[in-house]
């Protein structure tokens, strides 16, 4: 059985449910996963990295990047990441909109973390996210709607619009069981208190 830590940021909860998804279906490999939620980093701090196998990192898009305590601290531990099996995701309202723009717009966030943060995974992806509408605030509400209008998404602020592929979410954990299963499990280093 491998040991698996997916180490998400999220902020108005449908990473967690992408997060959750993902835990499921490795689970159904038999693979031991560990999911940590985190909005800063001294929560990041209780991610033991000598206690997992692989890792799946994620986050959700906002304002153009991912959230800076995910940023941190996944340059901080990316050689050590990089030595195991490590996956990647986004959320996104980008992963939705079709034209041009929005995928080159994805492709350079994507990018940019993982140039800023050195990481080098073996799979990633861009999930669609969600629009909380009723979560918003009015401002946050009225901005999004004006991007959902422009990118031919739901504009209906009354209810909330849920996105995300979930066949994309399972093929991407399928997909990962498979790298992870090819690996030797990691042999735990002591930690020195």
């Amino acid at each position: 059985m491998k040991r698996v830590a997916i180490v998400i940021s999220s902020q108005y909860g449908q990473t967690l449910k992408i997060a959750e998804c993902l835990r499921s279906v490795l689970e159904e490999f038999d693979e031991y996963v560990r999911l940590f939620i985190v909005t800063n980093e001294s929560e990041l701090s209780q991610v033991r990295l000598d206690q997992f196998d692989a890792f799946i990192v994620g986050g959700p898009v906002y304002v153009g990047s991912l959230p800076v305590p995910l940023q941190r601290w996944t340059k901080t531990h990316a050689e050590w990441l990089n030595e195991v099996p490590v996956g990647f995701f986004t959320v996104s309202l980008n992963a939705a909109d079709k034209r041009p723009e929005a995928r080159s717009e994805d492709t350079r966030i994507i990018n940019e973390f993982l140039e800023h943060t050195g990481l080098d995974p073996d799979l990633s992806a861009s999930f669609i996210g969600a629009i909380h509408y009723r979560k918003y605030g009015f401002f946050e509400k009225w901005i999004l709607r004006r991007i959902s209008r422009t990118a031919g998404g739901p504009t209906d602020t009354s209810v909330n619009h849920e996105l995300t592929n979930w066949n994309a979410v399972k093929s991407f954990a399928q997909s990962f069981a498979d790298i992870v299963s090819d690996q030797q499990p990691r042999t735990p280093v002591p930690q020195l208190d």
